[in-house]
């Protein structure tokens, strides 16, 4: 089985997440978890590049990485969803805009 492993640039480029963040990251909270190659540069799996967008996505909507940061892909879309909803229960006229959209109301 041949494991594709990406750079810390790639990463960057991919999560919009910051090198020096993710070198933070990994000492403060024990992730991300990146192999070394032979020169010790940091490779990360596509499976934790999948993670970070989601902590992208939480943080860019306001929760502290402490609170996301680590957890697993289930854990993160969850709160992706529980979000949303807090969201939408919060502000009816949001919801209302999404249920117009939905079938296909013209603006």
């Amino acid at each position: 089985m041949n494991l594709v492993l990406n750079s810390i640039a790639s990463v960057e480029r991919e999560t919009g997440i910051g090198k020096d963040t993710l070198r933070v990251w990994e000492k403060r909270y024990g992730f991300p978890i990146p192999a070394r190659n032979a020169r010790g540069e940091r490779l990360y799996p596509a499976a934790q590049i999948e993670q970070l967008i989601l902590v992208k996505r939480l943080l860019d909507k306001g929760i502290r990485p402490g609170k996301v940061v680590g957890l697993d892909c289930a854990a993160l879309e969850n709160m992706l969803v529980d979000e949303a909803v807090v969201v939408t229960a919060s502000e009816p006229h949001i919801a209302v805009l999404f249920e117009l959209i939905k079938v296909g109301y013209p603006a």
